[in-house]
C-alpha cells in the first residue's frame, strides 16, 4: 500500500471525469487530494469531500461515500441476491426488484438491498435500465466494488474512513 498526493492538474481532471461520467457538479475549488494505492485499484480522497475509487480505467464513488452515491441510479435487489452481491458476483436479472432512475449502457450505479435501502455494491450496467426492464433473465450489472471485497477491508485497516 502506497499513499501520496495528487498533482492539482491530475485533481482537476478528477473534477472533470466526476462532472461528466457521474453527473455531478463539483463546486468549489479542490486544493487537497490523496490516493491510497492498493494492489488492484486506487482509493482516491479528495479533500473531506469526496472518496473515490480508480479500478480498470474506471471512476466510481467508493462504498461509504453515501453522497455520491446518493446521486447515482440504483438497482434495488432482493434479499435472495444480497449474498452473491457481497461475495462479488454480478448483478442477475431474477434479483432484481427495481431500477431507480434512468440510465444507459456501461454507467455507474450503485446496487441497494431492498429491505434497509443500504448501498451493497457499484457496478457498471451491461445493459441500458429500459433493456434492463424488458429483460427476464441474465447478467445486467458487472460488480466493481461490494461490501467486505479486498478494498473494503483494507480501507477499513487504515482507518483514514
Amino acid at each position: 500500500m502506497k499513499i501520496y498526493n495528487i498533482p492539482r492538474k491530475e485533481i482537476l481532471q478528477l473534477v472533470n471525469s466526476l462532472n461528466e461520467s457521474l453527473m455531478i457538479e463539483v463546486g468549489g475549488k479542490i486544493k487537497d487530494a490523496k490516493v491510497i494505492k492498493l494492489d488492484e485499484a486506487e482509493v482516491i480522497l479528495i479533500e473531506d469531500r469526496f472518496q473515490l475509487v480508480r479500478k480498470d480505467g474506471k471512476i466510481f464513488p467508493f462504498l461509504r461515500d453515501q453522497g455520491l452515491l446518493d446521486h447515482l441510479p440504483a438497482v434495488i435487489v432482493d434479499k435472495g441476491a444480497i449474498k452473491f452481491v457481497c461475495n462479488g458476483a454480478d448483478i442477475m436479472r431474477p434479483g432484481i426488484v427495481r431500477v431507480e432512475g434512468e440510465f444507459r449502457k456501461e454507467a455507474i450505479v450503485s446496487i441497494k438491498e431492498e429491505t434497509h435501502s443500504k448501498f451493497i455494491a457499484v457496478g457498471a450496467s451491461i445493459l441500458s435500465s429500459a433493456e434492463i426492464l424488458a429483460s427476464e433473465r441474465g447478467a445486467m450489472i458487472r460488480n466493481l466494488h461490494f461490501v467486505g471485497d479486498r478494498l473494503w477491508e483494507a480501507m477499513k485497516s487504515i482507518r483514514l474512513l
